[in-house]
């Protein structure tokens, strides 16, 4: 018979706040609550450089024992001869709220909530951000671009990482590899329309 482990979830004094925090509470729904794509077609073409900015804010509820996090992200990308102060030329924004169960919220100080937030509020949101860029930059008729990963700090908070991330270049998919790609796609197609005709022989 094999053995399991329950998780050790035991808080430590010695943890920092937002840990704390982090280990007593449990990810109940997600849901964007506000959000906009706009593109400037005519000057979106060519290599743009790509920006984006994250922040969060936590709204504690004690009468229903909840904790909502509000985290807004931002997109922006502009040609990247002008990236430099250039105004952006695409701009996608939303707001993920999500909302976590929390028993004991009330032993929480409102730092360790906002502390939470920025760290693990921004981690859990940014899956739903990235696949909100992705639609979006498609429907906009633009090149893909896949965000960077984002990585949970554990230090303290003032060793935390800027807000501001640059993004990878947003640049066209080359032409010859998607010609290449579809030749080898007709190919294969001929060869199961042969192997057919030879099988009604």
């Amino acid at each position: 018979m094999k053995e399991t482990t329950m998780q050790d979830n035991t808080v430590s004094p010695k943890q920092p706040a937002w840990i704390r925090v982090s280990n007593a509470v449990q990810i109940e729904d997600v849901r964007l609550v506000a959000f906009q794509a706009y593109c400037r077609q005519e000057d979106a073409g060519g290599a743009m450089a790509v920006e984006m900015t994250t922040d969060a804010a936590a709204v504690g509820d004690t009468a229903e024992a909840k904790l909502r996090v509000l985290a807004t992200f931002t997109f922006n990308a502009m040609p990247e001869a002008a990236a430099a102060g250039g105004e952006a030329v695409v701009t996608i924004s939303c707001v993920v709220q999500l909302t976590y169960g929390c028993p004991n919220i009330a032993e929480h100080s409102d730092a360790a909530l906002q502390d939470f937030a920025q760290r693990n509020g921004i981690y859990n949101a940014y899956p739903y951000w990235r696949e909100f860029v992705q639609n979006s930059i498609a429907r906009l008729g633009l090149p893909t671009l896949v965000l960077p990963s984002v990585h949970l700090d554990m230090g303290k908070r003032d060793a935390a990482p800027p807000r501001e991330a640059k993004a990878a270049k947003m640049t066209k998919r080359p032409v010859k590899k998607l010609t290449k790609a579809k030749a080898s796609r007709k190919k294969v197609a001929k060869k199961k329309v042969a192997k057919k005709k030879v099988a009604k022989r």
